[in-house]
């Protein structure tokens, strides 16, 4: 059981992947990653290259607005 990102959150997540990948290389630095564990997802875009992170916290109060009050508190 996990989060999915099939609507237009999806693109949202995938867009912090992409700047992720752009500003790494330029020096930013980056807090805030997030453990893939326990999420299903289809696009690997916005996930560190082990693939064991999200670049970010991203929240879904349409699909799992569950997940929410969790993740704030962690």
């Amino acid at each position: 059981m996990g989060i999915s990102w099939v609507t237009a959150n999806g693109f949202r997540i995938r867009s912090r992947g992409y700047l992720h990948d752009v500003l790494q290389p330029l020096g930013a630095s980056f807090i805030g990653y997030w453990p893939t564990d326990g999420y299903e997802f289809i696009s690997q875009k916005a996930v560190t290259p082990t693939g064991d992170h999200f670049v970010s916290l991203a929240l879904d109060e349409v699909n799992h607005y569950d997940f929410s009050e969790r993740q704030l508190q962690q």
